[in-house]
């Protein structure tokens, strides 16, 4: 059994440094990109008879500090849906139109985008791969330091355009 099957990648567990290894300064850690990022598809959205494919990714920290400052439930999932569905965008009326469609389908789609923060984009695409028999997805190249956001955050990066079952 390997180490990712025995612990959840994400969890965090007291370690040494390793021989030679340095601690990350503020700037990395503040560099690094890390809401993941999936493609989910809506089974009750149907488009050509086919599930409607979205592409959603976490929520930072002020993100799930706004909607859970958000008394309403309904609400909440529609802000949720503003903020963090990125293919397609929703501005915030198309987002509060939301709380006129499937309820499961509006409330599944905000879980996953809550839960999506707990996972880390490496398991996710360990995932995919594994679930629709696709090759490994090729490392996205380092975001350019002199932009905001690099090809992890391109909903169009073809490494990043897989089915999450």
């Amino acid at each position: 059994m390997s180490d990712r099957d025995a612990t959840y990648p994400s969890t965090l567990i007291p370690t040494r440094l390793a021989a030679g290894e340095e601690y990350a300064s503020v700037s990395q850690i503040l560099e690094c990109d890390d809401l993941p990022q999936a493609t989910l598809h809506i089974p009750h959205w149907r488009i050509g008879g086919k599930p409607a494919a979205i592409r959603v990714r976490a929520l930072s920290l002020s993100e799930r500090d706004q909607v859970q400052r958000v008394s309403d439930a309904t609400a909440q999932y529609c802000l949720t849906w503003q903020l963090a569905c990125i293919m397609p965008q929703f501005n915030q009326d198309q987002a509060n139109r939301l709380a006129s469609k499937n309820p499961i389908a509006v409330e599944q789609g905000a879980r996953f985008i809550w839960l999506l923060a707990a996972l880390d984009q490496e398991w996710i695409e360990d995932v995919v791969t594994r679930r629709t028999d696709a090759p490994p997805a090729e490392p996205a190249p380092a975001a350019d330091a002199d932009t905001d956001a690099g090809s992890a955050a391109n909903p169009d990066d073809p490494a990043r355009l897989r089915r999450v079952a």
